[in-house]
C-alpha cells in the first residue's frame, strides 16, 4: 500500500510539473503574441 501511494504521489508530482511547464509556455507565448500581435493584425489586413 505504501509503495502504491508513493507511486501515485510521484505521478501526481510529474503531472504538476508538466502542468506548470505548459502554463509557463502558454504565458510566454501570450506575451509574444501581445508583443507582435499588431504586426500580425496589420499583415492580415493587407492580405
Amino acid at each position: 500500500i505504501h509503495w502504491k501511494i508513493s507511486v501515485e504521489d510521484d505521478y501526481r508530482d510529474v503531472l504538476g510539473l508538466r502542468t506548470n511547464a505548459i502554463l509557463l509556455e502558454a504565458d510566454s507565448a501570450k506575451k509574444w503574441v501581445n508583443r507582435w500581435g499588431f504586426l500580425i493584425t496589420e499583415r492580415d489586413q493587407v492580405m
